[in-house]
């Protein structure tokens, strides 16, 4: 029987820090992996990794021996789900960056298993992720399951800026602009007027009627992450940089539902709509999205939801359709738990891009 010990001659090692100690170093590692993105100012990551309600970011890096400089890290931010009306704590997969001289496919699958055998030990229930088609075939590699596909849905509001995207002639662009166009916006209005039940917050901040609005409906899904005020508070900061907006349906008086979006030049992006069963609700405030968006000139309106959600059977029946090929959100939880089969199972889930990493 041979007991000498394992030596690891890897030329790098992988560890597991304290995220307020590494923020300054994650954050020029992500600056430096992701150009295009712009550089994140350190109060985003503050908040991201730190101010989370849910519980600060664990954080795996890898340093190189023997200097120990940071040439690749990743990380998990906590989020409360409820299972089956009891709340668990979860992982959501986020930011994982690897310098491009030690982008090996080793130390990648070395490091993003690193949150599954932590999850095996009970720190907690299970792990979600959203990764790029790059990133998937590493989840797969960790054991990760495939839950489903994030599925795109668009409704078009405007032909003009999509034919000069599509055909660029501008013939028929400006026979859109000047000609379809106004009619399809009148004819818009005209089928979706203002509601009074219906108003625009201020700004996103959520009291504790929010608290109650989830409470009523969370147990109506399977699995659904916690929506509220404390972490919706948290999630639709200014800081987070997405610079949101929300809708709220005040039918009596009473909150019946949200829908929070953002916006661009010619895009309006839905980043989340609860209740997601009551579809009555869902109708007033998807009418409200769509006067929002004939009044401020705006071409489509789009949201991502995991298939399953019966949001997406809903969106169909108002004129939203499938825009580009969708992504694979994957989970990690481990066989021999209770949680195991609600899961892996998407139909189970409520998702949608709100429960995504920022």
């Amino acid at each position: 029987m041979n007991d000498k010990p394992t030596i690891d001659h890897s030329p790098v090692e992988v560890r597991e820090e304290p995220a307020g100690q590494v923020l300054e170093e994650v954050l020029g590692m992500l600056n430096l992996t992701r150009p295009r993105r712009g550089e994140r100012p350190i109060a985003f990551l503050r908040w991201k990794y730190l101010e989370n309600p849910d519980g600060v970011a664990v954080v795996w890096t890898v340093r190189t021996r023997p200097e120990g400089k940071l040439v690749g890290f990743t990380a998990c931010i906590p989020r409360r789900v409820v299972v089956r009306g009891t709340e668990q704590l979860a992982w959501v997969g986020a930011d994982f960056s690897i310098h491009p001289e030690f982008r090996t496919l080793g130390p990648a699958v070395k490091l993003r298993r690193q949150a599954s055998l932590q999850i095996n030990t009970g720190r907690a229930a299970f792990l979600f992720a959203h990764p790029n088609d790059k990133m998937a075939s590493i989840h797969a590699r960790c054991g990760h399951i495939p839950l489903g596909a994030m599925i795109q849905l668009a409704r078009p509001l405007q032909l003009a800026s999509k034919l000069a995207r599509r055909t660029g002639g501008a013939f028929l662009k400006h026979i859109a602009r000047w000609g379809v166009d106004p009619l399809l916006r009148t004819a818009m209005r005209l089928w979706t007027p203002q509601l009074s039940s219906v108003q625009r917050l201020p700004a996103p901040v959520f009291d504790q009627r929010f608290d109650a609005l989830f409470a009523t409906h969370a147990q109506s899904f399977p699995v659904i992450g916690v929506r509220d005020a404390r972490y919706l508070n948290w999630r639709w900061s200014p800081r987070s940089g997405d610079n949101p907006q929300v809708l709220v349906d005040l039918e009596g008086g009473e909150l019946r539902g949200y829908a929070v979006f953002t916006t661009d030049r010619e895009d309006i992006v839905i980043r989340d709509l609860f209740p997601g069963h009551d579809t009555r609700v869902m109708n007033r405030l998807l009418s409200a999205l769509v006067r929002e968006a004939v009044i401020g000139g705006i071409s489509e309106l789009r949201a991502y939801f995991l298939e399953g959600n019966p949001l997406i059977a809903l969106l169909r029946n108002r004129y939203f359709f499938h825009r580009m090929e969708p992504t694979t959100t994957y989970v990690y939880v481990p066989p021999r738990s209770a949680l195991y089969d609600d899961v892996i199972n998407h139909r189970a889930w409520f998702m949608s891009v709100a429960d995504r990493d920022v």
